[in-house]
């Protein structure tokens, strides 16, 4: 499960919306040094959340309040998966189509078969990865105003704080 922290910033009838706190953009493992680092660094993304209510929940929340919320990791594994895997395999698979259908069609009628392979492998991958992840972030505890969040994240069963950059 991943989880960060966030500032209340509105309160809705079914959800609460979340200013995310900037956290470094390094893990313990690359310092860095990796394409997510270097993106984040560069393209600063809205970091701003809905996150549903949890039942009989709104009583204790305030606009200001730190709390910290969970997304799990199975579903944005399978989504990156799918996102990679599908319009690679669209577009070999229109390879393999156009050379068995048109066998003298040459490289160009090929490739244009292999790229609307490539295309309609992205539209099933698009849909695909919203049902994947249609599930919300958690709401996991309100976090007093002097603590510190523990960013984490977890993989199987094992728990790691990410570095910090102090």
């Amino acid at each position: 499960m991943l989880i960060e922290a966030g500032r209340i910033v509105a309160l809705a009838e079914d959800c609460m919306w979340l200013d995310m706190e900037a956290r470094p953009v390094r893990c313990a493992t690359c310092r860095g040094r990796c394409g997510f680092a270097f993106i984040a660094r560069r393209c600063p993304a809205e970091r701003r959340l809905c996150v549903p209510l949890p039942p009989g929940g709104a009583s204790s929340l305030a606009i200001g309040q730190r709390v910290e919320v969970g997304l799990l990791t199975a579903p944005l594994l399978g989504a990156a998966l799918l996102t990679y895997f599908l319009p690679l395999l669209g577009f070999f698979v229109g390879l393999l189509l156009s050379s068995h259908w048109f066998p003298d069609g040459g490289e160009g009628l090929a490739l244009s078969v292999g790229l609307i392979g490539l295309v309609a492998g992205v539209l099933l991958a698009r849909s695909a990865c919203r049902r994947r992840l249609a599930e919300p972030p958690q709401l996991l505890r309100i976090l007093p105003d002097n603590a510190e969040a523990t960013t984490t994240a977890t993989v199987g069963s094992v728990s790691a704080p990410l570095a910090s950059d102090s």
